[in-house]
């Protein structure tokens, strides 16, 4: 009983320690694009440099640290904050939920490194919905199609799979491009999980964050996809 009560003290710590280090990755990355902005500089070339310079090497350095084969990690912002991965992992899958409240496509490029290290053989991917208040529906695609294929090309073996973005009614400007993104994404030959069937019923009061019924919802869509992964 002692050793589990360790075993939990652990576990809760690194929880914590994860916490932290998301909390940090985001605020640099927020105050980094406030420089950028004033600097008159894009963001996403200082990004670029940076994952170039992390090769397969790196990438592929600490084997004891690897997933097992077969393991699907679920990342995204805080839609997903209420995802039980323990829940998905049920029926021989084994399943990884890695939510980073506030986290916008860019940031979402550095989030997905450490990630990248444990080798999933699937990734779903959540994202957009923070980004739909500053960029267009398009801008935000090519985004999310360039996070994918830096993703495929550190990890050529993982299945990457978009979601597409939940419905949002707390602003006009985002409901539109979160809308417009969707069908974006809709038109493309890639591996999708479409959630048009989360709809007002499943937000919040406020129109951005899912209730139960809505997580319960996302929570099945990402089990149908686990299936046939």
């Amino acid at each position: 009983m002692q050793e589990s009560n360790e075993e939990i003290q652990l576990s809760i710590k690194q929880k914590i320690q994860a916490s932290i280090q998301e909390q940090l990755i985001n605020f640099k990355m927020r105050k980094k694009k406030e420089y950028f902005d004033l600097k008159g500089r894009n963001i996403e070339d200082d990004i670029d440099i940076e994952l170039d310079n992390i090769s397969d090497e790196t990438v592929n350095v600490n084997v004891n640290g690897h997933w097992p084969k077969g393991t699907t990690v679920i990342m995204g912002d805080s839609i997903i904050n209420g995802i039980n991965e323990q829940r998905l992992s049920k029926n021989g899958s084994l399943v990884k939920v890695r939510h980073y409240p506030g986290a916008s496509v860019d940031c979402m490029r550095y989030n997905v490194m450490p990630i990248i290290k444990k080798n999933p053989s699937n990734m779903i991917i959540h994202i957009g919905t923070n980004s739909a208040l500053e960029f267009t529906s398009t801008e935000i695609l090519n985004k999310i199609l360039k996070l994918k294929t830096m993703i495929k090309e550190k990890l050529p073996h993982c299945n990457v799979v978009i979601s597409t973005p939940t419905l949002r009614l707390d602003d006009g400007k985002a409901t539109l491009t979160i809308s417009q993104l969707t069908n974006h994404l809709l038109e493309l030959n890639i591996p999708l999980i479409n959630k048009k069937n989360i709809t007002s019923k499943h937000l919040s009061k406020k129109g951005l964050h899912l209730n139960g019924s809505g997580t319960r919802r996302l929570a099945r869509n990402f089990l149908d996809t686990l299936k046939i992964l």
